[in-house]
């Protein structure tokens, strides 16, 4: 069995569900709307390790800084997403200053005023393929997002976007849904926070949306401090806990 290395939150699981529903995939394409880190809770990181490259859009500069320096070959974006009437306007405020960062939440939080641009506008300056997947977590924002979008032109074989409140697990889906399924897109499941559309036309991945059993399988997930000080496995971790506490019961004894 083939051993992975995941990147994104040990909950969410993304990049592990995007792989087996994209195996067949040599180098991924992607749009990553509200990137934040390019190692911490990362979707595409994982991708990126086996020649993957996409667009990366993150509104806080000093999170979009760091994909810079971590992922040289692909785009990213200092910026916002959002609807045509928001990209009118120019900026907005952009509440918080981390990975909760948000549009559209406001309540006793600082704010910087960030530029917006639409997907289509994304697109129609940096897109000539196929583009894989496009993974949105927009704090709440989702909706704006993708009403900036045109599914017409531009057809991501998956979407994958966050479905429900920040820190809650109250859905909202219900806000935005229509807006990808009127655009002959198919759900083909939820895990945890996330929804996963497939394009019509793509339908047959439909059958590799993994199963418990895939998503419990043979792989590991990075944990590391935000200074990049240290990496951790949680799976190895584990493992060697066992021989870690043996190894100190027997230098107690010689001690």
């Amino acid at each position: 069995m083939e051993y992975l290395l995941s990147f994104a939150n040990e909950n969410d699981k993304e990049d592990i569900i995007l792989y087996h529903m994209l195996k067949g995939i040599d180098k991924v394409f992607w749009i990553d709307v509200g990137a934040f880190d390019p190692i911490l809770c990362s979707v595409t990181k994982f991708f990126s390790q086996r020649g993957g490259s996409g667009i990366n859009i993150e509104p806080q500069e000093n999170y979009a800084r760091k994909y810079a320096e971590d992922r040289p070959n692909d785009i990213t974006l200092n910026c916002g997403a959002g609807s045509p009437d928001d990209a009118m306007g120019g900026v907005l405020r952009l509440y918080g200053n981390n990975g909760l960062a948000s549009f559209k939440y406001s309540k006793g939080k600082e704010y910087s005023e960030v530029p917006i641009r639409t997907l289509k506008d994304i697109c129609m300056e940096y897109v000539s393929g196929d583009i894989h997947f496009l993974k949105i977590d927009a704090e709440g924002w989702e909706k704006n997002v993708l009403e900036g979008m045109d599914f017409e032109e531009y057809r991501p074989w998956i979407i994958c976007i966050e479905a429900t409140r920040p820190m809650s697990s109250k859905p909202i889906y219900g806000e935005w849904e229509s807006l990808i399924v009127s655009k002959n897109y198919l759900f083909a499941g939820m895990y945890n926070v996330n929804r996963y559309y497939i394009a019509e036309e793509r339908r047959d991945y439909l059958r590799d949306f993994p199963d418990d059993e895939r998503l419990n399988g043979n792989y590991d997930v990075v944990y590391y401090n935000e200074n990049r000080k240290f990496f951790r496995y949680r799976k190895i971790d584990k493992l060697l806990q066992p021989l870690k506490l043996g190894i100190k019961r027997i230098y107690k004894r010689w001690i």
